[in-house]
């Protein structure tokens, strides 16, 4: 077969742009790298180039084809996983890119999912008080979001999920008492506007991850317990109004989580534990009494509830210092049952 001169020539100078491009983004991203375990300030040239290598990266993660924008993740958090990557290089690669996130999202309402997505795990990734904050912001609904239902829950799960990872790998001295406040409200204000049970549930772990991490200040892992129960109470009211059933299954999710939590708490936390959770689940169990018939419509929504309200009865004896079986036992077995004298009898009703 004989290729025609100027096809060639095409085919010829796309390779060469195509090789040039990954020569230029290898030798970008060596000159990143070369300055990552810098202990000093960056200096002005060091600032500029690291400014141009995420500007490089931004662009490559609003591409249209996923390959592009998995690239140019990948390229992004090169330097940020290798050995020995500095503080000070984290925070000069964080407040870059979420300036032009910002920037992006502002100017972007429809940014897709996927994009979204490999956005937060650049964020998760860069692991300072900043990205945290940040990422926590995005998971309340942006203008716009109520025309799709779908892409607004897609990238609030994205942004919550990888707020769970970056919060159990921050070093908790790089986020100051204020940004953990300010990720703990944004936390709640997502979970007071969400419709979506995995949000809940990945929203919950995230201020587990604080409330459970001895190397946090003590007085912010307390009001993180306090929180998890705020959220816990959202959930239980979305439940009781009727709401969406399937909030059932981030439930039982938080609740098994906070058994686990317990175990490993101790001395005054672990006071502050027992004192903010049990009465969140008496709530549990007085709610499945007063939301009896919604609760019992199926047979998933009465097995996902009926678990809950086993293991809300198992941690208020753990927390109470009793054996682990017993009421919430007999309890689950009057649900189940669909015994609705036996189950207000149980909880004093």
């Amino acid at each position: 077969m004989t290729i025609r001169p100027r096809r060639a020539i095409h085919t010829t100078a796309s390779v060469c742009f195509a090789i040039a491009c990954l020569i230029a983004s290898s030798a970008h991203a060596q000159d990143v790298s070369s300055f990552a375990r810098t202990t000093s300030p960056l200096s002005q040239a060091q600032q500029n180039t690291l400014e141009g290598f995420v500007s490089s990266g931004v662009q490559g993660l609003k591409d249209e084809t996923s390959q592009s924008v998995v690239e140019a993740r990948r390229r992004l958090i090169e330097p940020l996983t290798r050995a020995g990557t500095s503080a000070v290089f984290r925070e000069a690669f964080g407040n870059l890119f979420v300036k032009q996130i910002k920037a992006l999202l502002e100017s972007d309402e429809s940014l897709p999912v996927f994009n979204y997505a490999n956005i937060c795990q650049v964020l998760a990734f860069t692991r300072t008080g900043e990205t945290n904050e940040f990422l926590a912001s995005t998971l309340q609904p942006r203008a716009g979001d109520d025309s799709d239902a779908t892409q607004s829950q897609g990238r609030a799960l994205s942004a919550a999920s990888m707020l769970v990872v970056s919060i159990q790998t921050t070093d908790p001295e790089s986020i100051r008492p204020r940004q953990f406040n300010s990720i703990m409200r944004s936390v709640l204000m997502g979970a007071e506007q969400t419709s979506s049970w995995a949000v809940l549930q990945r929203e919950f772990e995230a201020l587990e991850s604080i409330g459970s991490n001895p190397r946090v200040k003590e007085d912010i892992r307390k009001s993180a317990i306090e929180n998890q129960m705020k959220l816990m109470q959202v959930t239980l009211d979305k439940i009781a109004e009727g709401r969406d059933m399937d909030l059932t299954r981030a439930l039982s999710s938080m609740i098994l989580k906070l058994r686990s939590q317990y175990i490993r708490l101790e001395g005054s936390i672990r006071r502050t534990f027992k004192s903010e959770v049990e009465p969140v689940l008496n709530e549990v169990l007085k709610t499945g009494a007063q939301s009896w018939d919604q609760l019992q419509s199926s047979k998933e929504v009465k097995e996902l509830y009926g678990n809950s309200i086993e293991q809300a009865g198992v941690l208020i004896r753990l927390i109470q210092g009793g054996s682990t079986s017993g009421s919430g036992a007999n309890l689950a077995e009057a649900w189940q049952s669909g015994d609705k004298s036996a189950y207000q009898s149980g909880i004093g009703n």
